[in-house]
């Protein structure tokens, strides 16, 4: 995917800005100082604070919590812009090739995938450019278990038929994910999804993030790691690695969707003070967006930029160890000073 040579998100689009807008912009403002870290290195980043969250939700720190997801946003933008333009070496193995509103769309075209698996049988006319709410609440035991109640080619073939579903769609025009702001595809999923996450409390919904944090993090092991003798030839590893991709892109579509769901169960927990207190407001700043700028307030005083050096382009100081001589160094002088 090809990067914009200019911030498309100002404090006057913000609002409007797409989340391939937030991703192509994030890339420009810390792309040169991600270009030293690995894939894995962004991903667990969103590992780390997705664990904070799961702290302070504990501790039932709701202010905290809205922190936490500007952190968990701007990772997770920063992995989708890194893997995006990843095309060479070690990195090529977790790129992306289509935009991220795209890869959101491919698991949830207008609808809920596990809804889409039990009426796949039915045909793809049940299934057009409508938006379908989830009924997943209603079926809690039968979506929970699908993994068991289905065989291998049962399920298979319901992937087949929604990424096949989803992809016609997407050439023919009839998804507008990417022409949505990032809070409209917020809201999007919160009507889709409005059940579920009724039905369960901000606890629940944050476990079921951090799950889709882990099963991203199994998928990115799941494209360099293959069962096979150490010395079979790497090309012929080519279709298994075509193979896994979808599944990698799948959960990660997972990781926003439910991201997108913790953001909701905060705005209906806020919805619930305001309403009590009749005076405050707070829920209308409980969105994806909102919780950036809570976060990164001061890159939006005129376009993105550095929350902490304030830079367009990113120059804070750091120093990553990812060469073998700078880490033997390292740990040589420690090992001497132990000896000493």
């Amino acid at each position: 995917m090809n990067r914009q040579e200019r911030k498309l998100t100002t404090k006057d689009s913000w609002e409007a800005a797409s989340i391939d807008e937030y991703v192509n912009d994030v890339g420009l403002v810390w792309g040169s100082q991600d270009a030293g870290r690995s894939v894995i290195d962004v991903w667990l980043r969103v590992v780390q604070h997705a664990s904070e969250l799961g702290e302070v939700v504990r501790r039932g720190k709701l202010d905290a919590v809205q922190e936490q997801l500007g952190h968990i946003a701007i990772w997770m933008l920063s992995f989708a812009a890194k893997t995006g333009t990843a095309r060479k070496g070690a990195e090529g193995l977790f790129s992306l090739t289509r935009p991220l509103s795209e890869v959101i769309w491919r698991k949830y075209p207008n609808c809920c995938h596990a809804c889409f698996t039990r009426r796949a049988y039915m045909g793809q006319e049940h299934w057009q450019e409508d938006i379908v709410e989830c009924n997943c609440v209603m079926t809690l035991a039968e979506t929970e278990e699908r993994g068991v109640l289905l065989t291998d080619e049962q399920k298979s073939e319901a992937k087949r038929l929604r990424r096949e579903h989803a992809d016609r769609a997407w050439t023919e025009g009839r998804s507008d994910y990417q022409k949505l702001s990032l809070m409209q595809l917020e809201r999007r999923f919160e009507h889709i999804f409005k059940r579920s996450i009724f039905a369960q409390d901000l606890e629940h919904v944050t476990f079921h993030f951090l799950e889709e944090v882990g099963e991203v993090t199994q998928e990115l092991t799941n494209l360099y790691t293959y069962r096979v003798p150490a010395e079979t030839a790497p090309e012929t590893l080519t279709e298994d690695w075509r193979s896994r991709r979808p599944d990698y892109e799948d959960e990660l579509a997972d990781s926003f969707s439910w991201l997108f769901a913790v953001s909701s169960k905060l705005r209906d927990t806020f919805k619930v003070f305001d309403n009590f207190s009749g005076t405050t407001k707070f829920a209308e700043h409980m969105h994806i967006v909102g919780h950036l700028i809570k976060r990164h307030r001061r890159e939006f005083d005129s376009h993105m930029k550095c929350y902490v050096c304030g830079d367009d382009v990113c120059h804070c100081q750091f120093n990553l160890i990812t060469d073998d001589d700078s880490a033997d160094k390292i740990t040589r002088t420690s090992q001497a000073d132990m000896r000493s």
